[in-house]
């Protein structure tokens, strides 16, 4: 299984390319804030007069300004990437661990995917001063990265038809979601040019070596 956060689907119309302009805006426009003046102090009528909407408009993007501070929509995984991967595993034969074969390896086509939508090492830096102004972001960080591994967890759970609980389902979307996040430290601090999609297997594939001795 290969896809893309452009293979998935048509290509936006311009209404869509608006809107994706629009979360982009307020997204920048909340961690520029925190960095400049410090997490606790923004408010979402500050982020929407930097954009220009209303608030309501904003709440049409995010549920939070924790949200929006991370460019989470709060939804999970988008359809188009989330089913392909499901589709997958309905017919694969079943690995030693009862879990269909191709699943880790899936999960890395999908992570790939979703991290075409990485922000640039610009913002990445915003975060970073933002965490240096106020700790408190790193609060914001755990608490929207175990909703992100909860995502993951449900993900895997619908693929392989069991409870998101199931211990199997919890090791392998932890495992991933932590190289995830190895590998976007790596792009991040510039110790690769190579895409997110090859870092992440890259380390999945030492970590399978590593496991199996």
């Amino acid at each position: 299984m290969t896809i893309s956060a452009t293979s998935a689907g048509p290509a936006p119309g311009l209404r869509e390319q608006k809107r994706t302009a629009t979360r982009a805006a307020l997204a920048r426009a909340t961690l520029r804030l925190a960095a400049e003046h410090g997490w606790s102090t923004v408010t979402i009528e500050q982020i929407c007069d930097e954009v220009g909407v209303s608030r309501r408009t904003f709440f049409n993007y995010f549920p939070s300004r924790e949200d929006a501070l991370l460019d989470r929509d709060g939804r999970g995984l988008p359809e188009a990437l989330a089913e392909p991967f499901v589709t997958a595993g309905a017919d694969a034969p079943r690995g030693p661990s009862g879990l269909s074969a191709g699943l880790v390896d899936d999960l890395v086509d999908v992570m790939g995917a979703m991290a075409e939508r990485l922000p640039d090492r610009d913002l990445f830096e915003d975060l970073q001063r933002a965490i240096d102004k106020d700790p408190r972001v790193l609060v914001v960080l755990r608490d929207v990265g175990q909703r992100s591994m909860d995502d993951l967890a449900a993900l895997v759970a619908r693929r392989e038809g069991v409870p998101a609980d199931d211990p199997r389902v919890q090791a392998v979307s932890g495992l991933v979601a932590v190289l995830g996040h190895r590998s976007i430290l790596d792009h991040v601090e510039g110790r690769t040019t190579r895409s997110f999609r090859e870092v992440l297997q890259g380390h999945v594939d030492l970590a399978r070596a590593l496991l199996t001795g």
